[in-house]
């Protein structure tokens, strides 16, 4: 059996015998026998001046409120102002740190009022020849890039899909044209102006088909009666050159009706869809 080498040494705090292997003696001086002695040597030995890190200790200030004397720590020695307790602070808070005292206060209407450089408004801005938050956001809504970018956004992150109703819509109008009419509920095709319709032609044609649900556009909701909102739809769309069919959700129910008025609207069918009904006969 192998000899031990090593040496029994007693513990600092309570005394207790313990073996330190040869190999460990020549790191430390100072042996505990657990961990509770060890955490009342450290407590004793090296807490305060006694730790191996002691730079001084603290420094004497006066309160910035009461005049009390009291020790703060050295990293705190370039500090302007310093308190005795939670009450000082709130009071100094107030005291030092309110409008004029604030260090990063801007007398920007103490001697002048300015107001919006934009006609017909009154609304009050914090410099001169300045635009105020709604004439800005209008100037920036009459362009077309921000408008459109601005819409497609919000219709991404509102997560909007097509509901049941404009899918069937879509299998009807790829039936009669084919390729001719695209889903656009996300307004990845075609915005026009602040609207974005529900088919749009992508063949040519200035033309878009808008599905109505009965609820949503009826007069309970909108105010407006289903005429006056049809007409509402197509003059504004007619402003930018396009020609609009409106298709009420009650109207799928007639297949055959409503082909007819879609066929009615657009003119022709496909030319794409002839061509592959004689190329499958062929």
């Amino acid at each position: 059996m192998r000899k031990k080498t090593g040496k029994i040494v007693n513990c600092i705090i309570c005394g207790g015998k313990i073996y330190k292997p040869k190999h460990l003696l020549h790191l430390e001086n100072v042996y505990y026998c657990n961990r509770v002695c060890y955490t009342i040597a450290r407590s004793v030995f090296y807490s305060g001046k006694k730790g191996g890190n002691y730079q001084g200790g603290g420094i004497i200030k006066k309160c910035s409120i009461c005049s009390k004397m009291i020790e703060v720590k050295k990293c705190r020695r370039f500090s302007k102002l310093f308190y005795c307790s939670n009450k000082c602070k709130y009071e100094g808070l107030s005291k030092y740190y309110n409008r004029k005292n604030a260090s990063g206060y801007i007398d920007g209407r103490s001697k002048k009022q300015y107001y919006c450089k934009e006609k017909n408004c009154n609304n009050k801005v914090c410099k001169k020849e300045n635009r105020c938050c709604s004439c800005s956001t209008s100037l920036k809504w009459k362009n077309k890039e921000y408008r459109e970018k601005v819409i497609r956004n919000t219709l991404k992150a509102s997560f909007v899909s097509p509901n049941r109703q404009e899918k069937r819509l879509d299998r009807i109008l790829n039936k009669l044209f084919f390729g001719d009419y695209k889903l656009n509920v996300k307004g990845e095709i075609l915005i026009i102006g602040t609207k974005v319709p529900d088919f749009v032609n992508v063949n040519g044609q200035k033309k878009v088909i808008e599905l109505y649900g009965d609820y949503w556009h009826s007069e309970k909701v909108t105010g407006i009666s289903k005429d006056k909102e049809e007409k509402n739809r197509i003059k504004y769309f007619k402003k930018y050159g396009y020609k609009t069919l409106i298709i009420w959700e009650h109207e799928l129910k007639d297949i055959n009706k409503l082909k007819q008025k879609i066929i009615k609207f657009n003119g022709k069918k496909s030319k794409l869809l002839d061509k592959l009904l004689e190329n499958k006969n062929n």
